[in-house]
């Protein structure tokens, strides 16, 4: 299978401005976006009703987004927020996917969409999800499709608290597929972080 590449953005007026404004109208969710990430993440998991990451409840800083920018980053760093749950469900969904197995078997099912949103929403996802993979794998990524990064290091002392960089809060799907198909630059919206005093 050959490597999905990222596409040249398309000539015109009309695709150039969606392609301006597209971010533009996403990026008013990210404040709610980044604050819902962070409460699920600090609970731990595992949890009947899902959960972001396995482990007890941990303590963490206030904080709030302030500016962005785009950049690309290694997909090892946009995975290191939960890497050992995104093995478990998102890339073990998609081998499962490229293999022709049954995908009701896997953890991604079972522990991730499931317990979020019963079996037809499960099968909604999951079929969004494999259409996604389908998409970067014949066409590349669309270009202003961003996976959304909250820069620990911006902020005194929460890299370290939290033991990796980059605070993944959207774009969990889009990373999963580029890394199966072998890109390991992801273009992200990464956000400076500031603590509340």
């Amino acid at each position: 299978m050959e490597h999905a590449r990222l596409l040249p953005k398309e000539t015109g007026l009309t695709p150039r401005l969606k392609d301006l404004v597209r971010p533009w109208l996403s990026l008013r969710k990210a404040p709610g976006e980044f604050q819902s990430n962070l409460v699920a993440w600090r609970q731990g998991g595992p949890g009947p009703r899902g959960w972001t990451r396995t482990g007890p409840p941990i303590q963490t800083p206030e904080c709030t987004l302030t500016w962005v920018r785009r950049r690309l980053v290694e997909a090892d760093e946009c995975l290191a927020k939960n890497r050992a749950e995104m093995e478990r469900w998102h890339l073990a969904f998609l081998k499962a996917y490229v293999n022709g197995a049954d995908l009701r078997d896997t953890a991604y099912w079972q522990e991730y969409l499931v317990p979020r949103m019963g079996a037809d929403g499960a099968e909604r996802r999951a079929a969004r999800f494999t259409n996604l993979y389908d998409s970067i794998a014949a066409r590349g990524c669309h270009p202003g499709a961003y996976a959304w990064l909250a820069d620990l290091a911006s902020a005194p002392g929460l890299q370290s608290h939290f033991g990796f960089r980059y605070f993944r809060f959207d774009g969990a799907h889009r990373i999963s597929c580029m890394y199966m198909l072998g890109i390991r630059q992801i273009p992200c919206m990464v956000f400076s972080v500031r603590t509340k005093t």
